[in-house]
């Protein structure tokens, strides 16, 4: 079952999205031009190594941003499915 709930301390830590595995093929992105989104073909491939999980964990988990995070079974999945 999966149950959502406020990130907080004691669901979250630095190490919460080591084993994440976060890696993407980008084929396009949206662009602000003269004001206006713009979808624009922009390939690169997103590959998150341990230093930028670790900061995007930090990051979400600061005072600056209300996170919500996703629990299967009281733990956080860590498969990503696109």
């Amino acid at each position: 079952m999966i149950k959502i709930e406020l990130l907080s301390d004691t669901n979250f830590c630095i190490e919460s999205l080591d084993l994440y595995n976060r890696k993407q093929d980008v084929n396009k992105v949206y662009r602000r031009i003269d004001g206006d989104f713009s979808l624009v073909e922009c390939k690169y491939t997103e590959d998150w190594d341990l230093n930028k999980k670790r900061f995007v964990a930090k990051q979400i988990s600061s005072d600056d941003h209300i996170t919500y995070i996703a629990l299967e079974n009281m733990v956080i999945p860590l498969t990503h499915h696109r």
